[in-house]
């Protein structure tokens, strides 16, 4: 499966991001995609708006129940490379890592030992 980056140019992506930002003040446009290797499903739509006020343990819940993961299943999300810890907001992790094209890009797995 082909990812979101490789599927738009940085010009169709840049637009995206910019005309959900005017529609959405209050929302962070991120892009969830499974992590190489992982045994989870991918999400039918890896464009997700989130509020900005949502903490990442909030974010987890809902990027959960798209998977259809029990609360006994592992999940663990990372930008970076690197673990995002459940107590930041979304808000915070956007302003550190957002990619030049205006979104968050976050990978998740059923493995913590993907990130740094």
């Amino acid at each position: 499966m082909e990812n979101f980056k490789t599927q738009y140019s940085f010009e169709e992506r840049k637009a995206e991001s910019e005309k959900i930002k005017q529609h959405w003040p209050d929302k962070i446009p991120i892009v969830a995609e499974k992590a190489q290797g992982s045994f989870l499903k991918p999400i039918q739509k890896s464009k997700i708006l989130c509020p900005c006020s949502f903490k990442v343990y909030q974010f987890l819940a809902s990027l959960r129940t798209k998977l259809d993961l029990s609360q006994r299943d592992s999940l663990f999300v990372f930008f970076n490379n690197q673990l995002i810890l459940g107590d930041r907001t979304i808000s915070e992790v956007y302003t550190k890592g957002q990619d030049p094209d205006g979104f968050l890009y976050v990978t998740y797995s059923e493995h913590e030992n993907l990130g740094n």
